[in-house]
């Protein structure tokens, strides 16, 4: 059967997030809430139902994978997930719309943090619980998907980061995917671990604790309270909230060779580099919004918080911390440009991504060489290795394709009756997977949970445009994709 792997893998992911259903039934129980617990446990059964068909169905399904069997892989688990995702939001009676159910789950596993719900305190904890986890989910499987498509295209390795995580140890695709799955997973997952147990010991409660670990290290942005980190009042949980945003923004390549005992794979790679150095420039920026000439206790305070939002911002997570008015007064460029940024190739952040940015610079930067040297020859490097053509017609594959999605989705939100700064703030906050950013449009910008319910569906079809990188989707509808 043409594709079996593609859905035999399809159908272990469904069975996971059947699984993951019986983490917030357990805080029902724990909350006393019997009737959530009982319908995450139900669904936990539909969903394991159907994703175990598939699974015993195409058990012999594990040959070598197409590279369109890995992309039609990756778009079925943005597209079909959600709905499974989505059903404890009506069941649980936090909305009766299927829309904003699926938009609500679609946000949560591209990471992006937009939500239709609230307010949060009317929303029952395992519902809360459910969010994040989606969230942490959907990180960890960003990272898999994109190392998964690599492996796809037939690279043993990544041009600049070295070997992918199990290439040539297994002899078929599905053999690959599950040891990627387990080697991501627990490096994940530990870190997410050590957040959660420091910010607990800083004095947040471990319900809130583990809600932001689980968004903070996929660089999600859903809180468990209103007001969200601005309530912590806990420096020391803000900077371990503030490492993990970072530590899931780094490219999980890099955290793999760190762990294969190569430590200075962190200083060698420049991306790390210039995203750290990037967050410093922003945060700088804001820093003397705020007024740097406050006192010294004040600035001190005051540079913490610009650090934080930088930080915040350039992983796309959304998380913000001290006078929101600042951002609020900050020219829209800004914001636009550091979510634009985004995070690390291969991790959970969203955008561009620092690599094709600096990529793209240098690029432009050596045709301006030529100009003055028409015949000399200027090569492009990242790191200590040679750019490839073939790698740039792919970085500005991208960089052009995520161009005009931005176009697109900011022509629609526009002509659905907003301004046109909301409409591209809107747009930039979907495609760059940080729903909170577009918060800072004002009051008088419509809410995601005002717009109609076509509209929810294109926000959730840009939210995944965003996640996927644009090219992946829309190869799917190009006829060379389905040709033989």
């Amino acid at each position: 059967m043409r594709y079996a792997s593609a859905f035999y893998v399809s159908g272990w992911l469904v069975t996971v997030l059947a699984g993951a259903m019986l983490i917030p039934a357990s805080f029902a129980l724990y909350f006393e809430d019997n009737d959530s617990a009982i319908a995450f446990v139900f669904l936990s059964g539909l969903t394991a139902f159907v994703g175990g068909s598939f699974v015993l169905a195409l058990r012999g399904a594990t040959r070598l994978a197409s590279t369109r069997e890995n992309i039609l892989l990756v778009a079925i688990a943005w597209l079909a997930l959600p709905v499974f995702a989505a059903l404890p939001f009506i069941a649980t009676q936090s909305t009766v719309s299927f829309s904003s159910a699926y938009f609500e789950a679609v946000s949560g596993l591209t990471t992006t943090g937009a939500t239709v719900l609230g307010p949060i305190e009317t929303l029952p904890e395992s519902v809360l619980i459910w969010r994040a986890l989606l969230q942490w989910l959907g990180g960890l499987g960003a990272i898999i998907m994109t190392i998964s498509i690599l492996s796809g295209l037939g690279r043993g390795q990544d041009e600049a980061h070295g070997p992918l995580p199990g290439s040539g140890r297994f002899a078929s695709s599905t053999d690959t995917f599950a040891f990627t799955a387990q080697t991501v997973t627990y490096i994940y997952g530990t870190v997410t671990l050590l957040g959660l147990a420091g910010i607990w010991l800083s004095g947040i409660s471990f319900f809130n604790a583990m809600c932001l670990s689980l968004s903070a290290i996929s660089t999600g942005g859903f809180t468990c309270s209103e007001g969200g980190t601005q309530n912590l009042h806990s420096p020391l949980a803000e900077l371990i909230i503030a490492f993990l945003m970072i530590y899931g923004a780094i490219n999980f390549l890099l955290h793999w060779a760190v762990l294969r005992g190569r430590p200075l794979t962190y200083v060698r790679d420049p991306e790390p580099s210039y995203l750290l150095l990037t967050i410093f420039g922003v945060a700088v920026v804001l820093f003397f919004a705020t007024g740097g000439n406050a006192s010294a206790d004040r600035a001190v305070s005051n540079f913490g918080f610009a650090v934080f939002n930088a930080a915040s911002l350039l992983t796309t997570t959304g998380f913000w911390v001290g006078d929101l008015t600042v951002l609020y007064e900050l020219p829209l460029i800004i914001l636009i440009l550091g979510a634009l940024i985004g995070g690390c190739s291969v991790s959970t952040a969203g955008g561009v991504r620092v690599m094709r940015i600096l990529l793209l610079i240098r690029q432009s930067l050596g045709e301006l060489s030529r100009l003055a040297h028409p015949h000399g020859v200027v090569g492009i490097h990242y790191g200590r290795w040679a750019v490839s053509d073939q790698m740039m017609f792919g970085v500005w594959g991208v960089f052009v394709s995520f161009l005009l999605a931005l176009a697109c989705l900011s022509i629609i939100f526009a002509g659905s009756g907003l301004r046109l700064e909301h409409a591209l703030l809107g747009a930039i906050s979907l495609l760059s997977n940080i729903g909170p950013l577009y918060g800072l449009a004002g009051e008088d910008a419509l809410a995601f949970s005002e717009f109609s319910p076509a509209l929810k569906y294109v926000m959730c079809f840009g939210m995944i445009l965003g996640r996927l990188e644009v090219m992946i989707i829309l190869s799917l509808f190009s006829l060379m994709y389905w040709r033989d």
